[in-house]
């Protein structure tokens, strides 16, 4: 399902940007970091854009936003595929960005409460998901992960368009082969 994120930004100068605010083209976006699939690049597209695997991977994701100074401050509680695998809680992240005139700059990221059991207990789960890729749809592995680099860990995915796209279409059969 398309993540939703429904939260307002407010800006340094008080003014209201609802996360589904559409952006112009002249603001200057490629058109293809259109990621939560609505079909309208938004602010929440530049969020979940950060984490450009965020989109394909994300279960659910709560954004709540407010002003700090000249930035905008978002918490982001998210699940996802390979956490629920793994029995983890939700994430925790907080990201910063500024909004001028409609466009968003000043894209920073701060601090998660990932534990290590957690994330070891996640790379688990997504090493399993890169056995199960090879083993299961080898003409896809190629240009989904970028071997011999990083085995069992997401620094070997291949972060491109195709990949990404591959990874929406398998990762739903991954999920439901886990039972």
């Amino acid at each position: 399902a398309p993540v939703d994120p429904a939260a307002d930004v407010m800006a340094a100068d008080g003014s209201i940007t609802p996360l589904n605010t559409p952006l112009p083209p002249d603001a200057g976006f490629p058109p293809e970091w259109e990621w939560d699939g609505d079909g309208v690049l938004t602010v929440a597209d530049l969020i979940i854009g950060q984490n450009l695997w965020g989109s394909v991977i994300v279960t659910s994701l709560e954004t709540t936003c407010a002003a700090e100074g000249s930035e905008v401050v978002c918490t982001l509680v998210q699940r996802d595929v390979f956490g629920d695998a793994a029995g983890s809680p939700p994430t925790t992240t907080v990201q910063s960005f500024t909004v001028e005139d409609g466009r968003v700059t000043a894209f920073g990221e701060g601090s998660t409460d990932v534990t290590a059991e957690a994330e070891a207990a996640w790379t688990e789960q997504f090493a399993a998901y890169e056995r199960w890729m090879f083993d299961n749809h080898p003409q896809v592995f190629g240009s989904v992960f970028r071997q011999p680099c990083c085995i069992g860990t997401p620094e070997g995915l291949d972060f491109t368009l195709a990949s990404i796209d591959a990874q929406r279409q398998l990762i739903p059969e991954w999920v439901a082969s886990l039972g």
